[in-house]
């Protein structure tokens, strides 16, 4: 399957011309996998779908793909890098972040008041 299969025709009077602002109420489409549902969501939602340790990669297209960590391949032992996402000629990866993972408490087995 290629990106081109998904090609149609979108009038120009339909294509932002400037960012909407605040920025947050962009839209954005959010695909569920488990359940093969899609959303119309606003970008200020986006921490909803956000999990600690999740990984965002954003490509020079616009697309924004988020995974756990642990759903991230790796090639063999000696791998020097992972592959995340494919990317068409000429689509460049522009930003990756983690989301912070939750802090873990310290349990040192003393009871308050002890040191």
């Amino acid at each position: 399957m290629k990106t081109s299969d998904f090609d149609y025709y979108l009038p120009e009077r339909l294509i932002a011309q400037t960012p909407i602002e605040p920025r947050d109420r962009s839209r954005m489409l959010v695909y569920d996998r488990a359940n093969d549902v899609v959303q119309d969501r606003i970008f200020r939602d986006l921490p909803e779908f956000l999990r600690p340790g999740d990984v965002l990669v954003i490509n020079d297209a616009g697309v924004i793909i988020r995974m756990a960590v642990s759903g991230i391949s790796t090639y063999g032992r000696t791998a020097q890098g992972v592959k995340i996402m494919n990317l068409e000629e000429g689509v460049k990866v522009i930003s990756f972040a983690r989301t912070d993972q939750e802090e873990e408490e310290e349990d040192t087995g003393a009871t308050e008041g002890e040191e």
